[in-house]
């Protein structure tokens, strides 16, 4: 892959949210280049292919920066901009057709990209960026660009989108819900789940542990709201992932309970302690883990680790609308998820150039890359 000649001299501030930087020192400063994708063309027997896979995928990488992100607005950008086309592998004049990197997306499968996933997880841990100490787990309602059925029976062209109910959608909504999963200490949004908008909170927590022993990501504590409470989530992040759940309390209709200096004491040291003994009955266990957080729920120290939980909201803020996933023209959940999941790789990416620049303050901030 061809580089620039030059980087500009790193010896100013950078705010965030201003267009500092461009897509040239982004391309140029590290070379993504991803070994899944050479197995990918020997798997999929279309024999040698035209374009380069890698090449390919740094196409939908740049195309997922992009505003406007469309196929028709990136190939214009890569033939008015020559040196833009070398820099990501290509030759200025022979740019892929938007039918050819549709085709590519299309193959491409949601395993491919978790590895992709972990290969740029595994680069961040390099640079002690990454650690998991804590994480924390939010959903984001994404909205359908098609009309939902109608009363009369006619159904929707997304036939996987649903309804849902959101309270920052102002009530019901027709789409689906991304689960984003984001690292308290670096406030890196990683990875994702891709749901239904239907499909209750509750019961994302066995694919989300499956997820998070696939990354390799094993940790302390992990940060939730309401949606997700329950007895079962507790028990199974405790006992199957090591991981203590800090989950606000869904009080579902029960009046507020005073509890005495021993119980509150009790909760603390559970607040420390991962699992309880395995000879407690499973029901009793259940229902003490849960009560750590009920019991805790307002005093500081429950607080001050909860609070943190709003890395993970910023983090929906910049994949749903500084990447402008809000409303895109996307069918079906399996191209849902891989798009929500580019995004957060493209989120990596940008924060391993960050780190490799000098700029760490630019870390989560694609805004200044979108030049």
């Amino acid at each position: 892959m061809q580089q620039l000649q030059y980087l500009p001299e790193i010896n100013y501030i950078y705010y965030p949210d201003e267009y500092g930087g461009s897509y040239y020192i982004l391309f140029s400063s590290y070379n993504f280049y991803f070994s899944v994708l050479e197995n990918f063309n020997k798997k999929s027997g279309l024999g040698r292919p035209k374009f380069d896979r890698n090449i390919l995928f740094r196409c939908l990488m740049l195309k997922t920066l992009m505003m406007p992100n469309n196929y028709r607005s990136l190939i214009a950008k890569l033939r008015l901009n020559k040196d833009l086309a070398k820099i990501i592998g290509l030759d200025p004049n022979k740019i892929p057709s938007a039918s050819i990197l549709k085709k590519f997306f299309h193959e491409l499968d949601i395993d491919t990209l978790y590895e992709i996933n972990l290969q740029l997880i595994n680069e961040l841990r390099l640079y002690n960026i990454l650690n998991f100490d804590k994480i924390a787990v939010d959903s984001v309602p994404i909205e359908s660009y098609f009309k939902p059925p109608t009363k009369r029976g006619q159904s929707s062209t997304d036939i996987d989108a649903t309804w849902g109910f959101s309270k920052c959608k102002g009530g019901w909504y027709f789409g689906y819900k991304a689960h984003i999963i984001t690292d308290i200490d670096s406030k890196l949004g990683i990875s994702c789940i891709v749901t239904k908008a239907n499909e209750s909170d509750q019961k994302i927590t066995d694919s989300l542990i499956n997820l998070l022993k696939k990354l390799e990501i094993h940790p302390k504590q992990l940060l939730a709201d309401a949606g997700y409470d329950s007895e079962d989530n507790h028990f199974k992040l405790r006992e199957e992932l090591n991981c203590i759940g800090i989950i606000k309390p869904n009080p579902r209709g029960k009046k507020r309970v005073k509890y005495t200096i021993k119980t509150i004491n009790k909760a603390k040291k559970l607040l420390k302690q991962t699992t309880l003994d395995k000879y407690i009955p499973i029901k009793k266990r259940k229902k003490e883990y849960r009560q750590c957080c009920c019991v805790l729920q307002r005093h500081k120290i429950f607080k001050k680790i909860y609070k943190k939980r709003i890395y993970v909201e910023q983090d929906n803020y910049i994949i749903k609308n500084v990447l402008g996933l809000e409303k895109k023209k996307i069918i079906g959940l399996v191209n849902m998820y891989k798009e929500v999941l580019l995004r957060c790789i493209v989120s990596l990416a940008i924060a391993i150039v960050s780190s490799q620049l000098g700029i760490p303050e630019v870390m989560r901030s694609p805004r200044f890359f979108q030049n």
